[in-house]
């Protein structure tokens, strides 16, 4: 019985590996039903909108400030209100290879403490895209904030729109 028992855990467990095996992180990490794509460094400089689930705009403001010899990428993020007043700053670091940023945001009301994490990616409406459909078909860019200290919800990023440099709103 007792060999019949671990055999039964073996199994278990093989099974179990087996069905995550074909899961892979990096590619479909956060959106499950997309495939996130290299972080577009070439053209996140500048001015984005967002509209949220209550209807209200929110704007970024995307800087690079450097790039290493070992691939490290540093921005600087400004998140701004409807008013254009800023809600918070930040600074974003994505290291060689990683697809997207992870950006520290502080609070910027002097009455407001503490602030979330940024998570900024691209990404393609397909689950398993090759890297082609990365350039050809239609990439999006979106942000997730996850608050210190907190667990991530399962709520869906916001997608930003790079807006034009004619626009001329004073970011």
């Amino acid at each position: 019985m007792r060999y019949v028992v671990m055999i039964f855990f073996v199994l278990s467990f093989q099974v179990a590996s087996a069905q995550c095996s074909g899961i892979d992180e990096k590619e479909t990490f956060p959106w499950p039903w997309s495939t996130q794509c290299p972080f577009p460094w070439e053209s996140i400089e500048g001015k984005w909108m967002a509209t949220t689930k209550t209807g209200n705009e929110v704007y970024y403001d995307f800087r690079v400030i450097s790039q290493t010899q070992d691939g490290e990428h540093y921005l600087i993020v400004t998140e701004y209100n409807e008013e254009m007043k800023i809600l918070a700053r930040g600074v974003g670091y994505s290291r060689r290879g990683e697809l997207g940023v992870l950006a520290a945001m502080h609070w910027y009301a002097e009455d407001q403490h503490g602030g979330f994490w940024l998570q900024v990616s691209s990404f393609v409406d397909e689950q398993k895209a090759t890297p082609l459909a990365c350039v050809r078909k239609n990439l999006k860019t979106a942000v997730k904030m996850t608050p210190f200290g907190q667990i991530q919800d399962n709520e869906a990023p916001l997608i930003i729109e790079k807006m034009p440099a004619s626009t001329g709103l004073a970011i």
